[in-house]
């Protein structure tokens, strides 16, 4: 028997869940209600509500003498020992410590309380309120006896059998689908094997169009990356108007005309210069000055000896390396 100060109560509606499935969806709830880590539970149904007691394995048994053979220990709480349901109403229990409080609504335990000593009234007040009663005053204590069978049992044992009546007819289709089964097993193994490769089939038709559509997805990713770098690039580098004015600012001595201007991309351009006296040594020296250009290279036009076609990087030194110039007939330039 386990001591109702031990116990947490919730009343949990049941009327949405199928009969079979209730176990399951309690011990959900319960985990979610129980402030500690290892809750059992005790279950009692009334119509389609569950009455349920939680407790914590280890705070029970570390405070019992069986806490050496726990897993033998089995717990049933007090309030299912003591008294019975009733239609509806309140009252208050004298348990083994302390007291009990109880509501109940059509022979449902809809809020249960335990108080160390006799409740005050604004605690019995708050404790109907909570159960959507209006307050009466704090009753007398009843000292009830302990019963030696729990009256959850009969709860269970009704409840059961309303079960089994409200579905009749799906347990004489159920023992037909049986019988059915029996006669036609070995039908329905080849028919499973058989569906069992289609599943396996299906699958791999999905797993070949998934990374299918992975592969597409990592491609159209890449050339997004690609054209993002792209535009990023453009966004480092000055316009060409602004490498234009500043070519024409550093070319050296006077008499340099710009006879074609050719950019290929952002990072390269190629200028045809025309000069009396084309110096390509010192053209190089001069962009390379600029600072915007770097890796500057310079050579004769091959169709006049007055022009030189200059191509160049634009951006920082770190990232276009040394520069070089090329004279008409070939050499390394400074």
């Amino acid at each position: 028997m386990l001591a109702r100060q031990w116990c947490l109560y919730a009343n949990l509606a049941c009327a949405q869940v199928p009969v079979a499935r209730r176990r399951d969806f309690i011990s959900t709830q319960v985990r979610k209600l129980a402030p500690f880590d290892d809750p059992e539970w005790h279950a009692a149904y009334a119509g389609d509500f569950a009455q349920v007691w939680i407790w914590s394995r280890a705070a029970v048994r570390a405070g019992t003498d069986f806490a050496a053979d726990a897993r033998r220990l089995q717990c049933l709480p007090e309030s299912v020992l003591r008294g019975e349901p009733r239609s509806s109403g309140t009252e208050l229990l004298s348990d083994h410590e302390g007291c009990e409080g109880r509501c109940w609504k059509d022979g449902n335990l809809v809020a249960s309380t335990w108080w160390p000593q006799l409740p005050g009234a604004n605690e019995w007040a708050a404790f109907c309120r909570s159960a959507g009663l209006q307050p009466d005053a704090v009753p007398e204590a009843l000292n009830l006896p302990m019963s030696e069978q729990a009256w959850s049992q009969t709860s269970s044992v009704a409840q059961w059998g309303q079960t089994l009546s409200h579905y009749r007819r799906e347990a004489i289709l159920a023992a037909v689908a049986l019988l059915v089964l029996l006669f036609a097993m070995q039908l329905g193994s080849i028919a499973h094997l058989w569906w069992a490769r289609h599943g396996v089939q299906r699958q791999l038709v999905t797993e070949r169009n998934a990374i299918s559509d992975v592969l597409a997805a990592r491609n159209r990713a890449e050339i997004a990356r690609a054209a993002s770098e792209q535009l990023m690039a453009l966004h480092d580098k000055p316009s060409q108007l602004a490498l234009i004015a500043g070519v024409s600012a550093h070319l050296p001595g006077t008499g340099w005309t710009i006879v074609q201007w050719f950019a290929p991309d952002p990072r390269h351009i190629e200028i045809t210069l025309s000069s009396a006296r084309p110096d390509p040594p010192a053209i190089v020296r001069a962009l390379e000055g600029s600072g915007v250009l770097h890796k500057v290279t310079a050579n004769l036009a091959q169709n006049s000896s007055n022009e030189l076609l200059i191509r160049a990087v634009v951006g920082d030194r770190a990232d276009t390396g040394a520069s070089e110039a090329v004279t008409a007939d070939g050499g390394d330039g400074p």
